[in-house]
């Protein structure tokens, strides 16, 4: 079989998402309820707002999807949502200090678990990896933002 791209992100991910999946379902939470609060946390440091429609944008989600998440970020007291004072159509999404807490915690999940994948690496070359992973993931937000127009 010739290796391509495709397998390397394939089998990577597979291993990721098991050894994720197990840690999830010890903690009761789910990869992706982590990955909506530190996108709203990190938005919220960039000086910008979070709506629902942001979340399904860089999530690829549907609107009954991403409303079912953040209800249940909600209920789990992660985030909460405030009226748009300049708008009040529009609900903002906030992390809330428990949602804090939870992301904190979970970003140095995400860090051991890096670092047991590219303990191997030289800082260099893990820096080059992170690099073209960057170059890799622009390239692929442009192709569909052109698919959008």
């Amino acid at each position: 079989m010739e290796k391509t791209l495709s397998y390397y992100l394939h089998y990577i991910s597979r291993h990721m998402n098991k050894e994720l999946l197990a840690y999830d379902k010890e903690h009761n939470i789910s990869s992706k309820d982590c990955m909506i609060v530190d996108f709203v946390f990190k938005r919220k440091e960039q000086g910008l707002d979070t709506i629902q429609k942001d979340i399904e944008d860089e999530f690829y989600i549907g609107k009954a999807v991403a409303s079912d998440l953040l209800t249940s970020l909600e209920k789990k007291g992660y985030i909460e949502r405030k009226v748009d004072i300049n708008d009040q159509r529009k609900k903002i999404l906030l992390v809330t200090k428990q949602g804090l807490e939870f992301n904190e915690f979970n970003l140095e999940k995400i860090k051991r678990f890096d670092n047991q994948l590219t303990d191997k690496l030289k800082k260099k070359d893990r820096e080059t990896l992170f690099k073209l992973l960057d170059e890799l993931i622009l390239k692929v937000k442009e192709e569909e933002h052109d698919e959008k127009y």
